[in-house]
């Protein structure tokens, strides 16, 4: 889908919001959804699929609410942290990955040596 600055000005004011609204729905500032409307910049891939998203009414009409700990976050919320956090959760992701992965061997190991089985490994010489 591909989305002009008409488009973008003429979906917000169908869904009777503010640029203000509208920004933190898709994760970002006014400023932003200004110079969307304006044509100085176009709209950002991330925030395209939310749009689109929300047109397909795959995301609920009412926001969502989410609470943990007697504190709650709007869906749209978490989304903005998310993007605004997404090279440190590459990051811890990896680490898990990493970390996950010797889990696993460390339980491959020990069931082996349960069963009396041993592996020998061999690196390769490059």
């Amino acid at each position: 889908m591909k989305i002009n600055k008409l488009e973008i000005r003429k979906i917000r004011e169908s869904m009777k919001m503010t640029q203000t609204e509208f920004g933190k729905m898709l994760g970002v500032g006014l400023r932003s959804v200004q110079n969307w409307e304006s044509g100085d910049r176009k709209i950002s891939d991330t925030a395209k699929l939310l749009l689109e998203s929300k047109l397909k009414k795959e995301l609920p009409a009412t926001k969502l609410t989410l609470e943990k700990d007697g504190v709650s976050f709007s869906d749209f919320e978490v989304i903005d942290w998310v993007i605004k956090n997404k090279e440190q959760l590459k990051r811890e992701s990896e680490y898990f990955r990493l970390w996950l992965a010797d889990e696993i061997n460390q339980g491959v190991d020990k069931e082996l040596a349960r069963l009396g089985i041993e592996i020998e490994y061999k690196s390769k010489k490059t």
